[in-house]
């Protein structure tokens, strides 16, 4: 599911057991004050955050086999 706030995009991606067992929030924005609303708006603060790719997180988490 893809939301737009204001000149923010939020994704919410929900994949394949097999690929990533977890769904996950990507938040796109101009600049980190959008970034920061949003993430506040969602009852998050930054420090609940990374600017890793999924790859990277998979890879951290030891879920993804072969990357």
């Amino acid at each position: 599911e893809s939301y737009k706030y204001k000149n923010t995009l939020i994704e919410i991606d929900i994949n394949e057991k097999t690929f990533c067992p977890f769904p996950y929030i990507e938040i796109e924005g101009e600049d980190e004050a959008q970034i920061v609303e949003v993430v506040a708006l969602l009852g998050y603060t930054l420090e609940d955050t990374t600017s890793k790719t999924i790859y990277e997180i998979l890879k951290s988490k030891q879920v993804a086999k072969g990357l």
